[in-house]
């Protein structure tokens, strides 16, 4: 009889102690899940940081890009295409991350309203981006970043 009572006794500490280290793994699983989404948030902003200083060093450029009608040299076309193309990447990553639950919705929102500011800013990179949507032949019917571009540049057409 002590015996059978002694091991339940045991059966259940045992069982209090599966469930408290249930508990910390979940704690444990959400707070890694937290970092992660920090460190691609913070990613994500550095990302925007090194966008906007290339913007700095090619500041000739990118005051040409800001007219409608851009005359720009082959040398500053090319570097039109690479700051379509930077922008572009930087947008697709975001909707990935987004996608993956690792950037907040604030963020990506914030993507998209910079697509929409960019091309207003700078309508001299349409042509540029409307290159690279041909070239790539992007999906602009699953993809919220190349739907959105490919508005504006349909938009900049017409």
């Amino acid at each position: 009889m002590e015996a059978e009572r002694l091991n339940q006794w045991l059966n259940l500490a045992a069982t209090l102690g599966v469930i408290a280290g249930i508990a910390f793994l979940i704690v444990e699983l959400d707070q890694t899940n937290r970092i992660a989404r920090y460190t691609a948030e913070i990613g994500w902003r550095s990302q925007a940081i090194e966008i906007n200083s290339s913007r700095i060093e090619y500041s000739e450029t990118y005051a040409k890009l800001q007219a409608d009608e851009a005359e720009l040299t082959p040398s500053e076309r090319a570097q039109a295409l690479m700051m379509a193309r930077q922008l572009f990447n930087f947008w697709i990553n975001a909707e990935s991350a987004y996608d993956l639950g690792l950037i907040s919705d604030r963020s990506f929102e914030s993507t998209l309203t910079d697509i929409s500011v960019s091309l207003e800013e700078a309508p001299g990179l349409v042509p540029s981006f409307a290159y690279l949507l041909d070239a790539y032949k992007m999906d602009t019917e699953t993809s919220i970043v190349t739907k959105r571009v490919a508005d504006i540049v349909r938009g900049a057409d017409n």
